[in-house]
């Protein structure tokens, strides 16, 4: 298992363990994004799904924040 998805792991607790702050949803939405990253350039692609599926339906990816990368999971998606 890797480090990413180590930390995709911690936080799909989310029903138990909530965020507290912008920060955590800001780590769960880039370990999302980054482990969907990896697993694509590994050929893994239903797995790369779902995880650029966690980043884009968690909170920070919804909130429409000024980060770019919220909008490159979405064009992601979109493209399969």
């Amino acid at each position: 298992m890797t480090l990413l998805e180590d930390e995709v792991k911690k936080y799909e607790s989310r029903d138990i363990i909530k965020p507290k702050t912008v920060q955590d949803e800001a780590d769960y939405f880039y370990s999302a994004l980054y482990l969907g990253l990896y697993q694509e350039a590994n050929g893994r692609h239903e797995e790369s799904s779902k995880a650029l599926k966690k980043a884009a339906d968690s909170l920070y990816g919804q909130r429409g924040t000024r980060d770019y990368m919220t909008s490159v999971v979405k064009v992601l998606l979109l493209r399969r």
